[in-house]
């Protein structure tokens, strides 16, 4: 079994929700059939060490059809960063 982390912030309708939202909202809902997009990274250590790490990227709640896309830091187009 591999636990897959949330993040805090989504998408839907093109509007900012929490993942609490989502549930308190009863937009996603226990015992609903789901599709979870994921992305796992594994980072490995100058020791040889790794660690894995599994986020859900999409969410599609097949019973309600709502379709959620995880929000990225900064925005769709990723962290802002400047120029100096």
């Amino acid at each position: 079994m591999t636990k897959i982390a949330a993040p805090k912030l989504w998408q839907l309708n093109g509007q900012p929700i929490t993942f609490f939202k989502l549930f308190a909202e009863d937009k996603l809902n226990i015992g609903d059939n789901v599709r979870v997009v994921a992305v796992t990274i594994t980072v490995t250590k100058p020791n040889g060490a790794t660690m894995s790490i599994t986020f859900a990227k999409q969410i599609t709640d097949l019973t309600t059809g709502v379709d959620v896309t995880a929000q990225t830091p900064g925005g769709p187009r990723g962290p802002r960063t400047t120029a100096t």
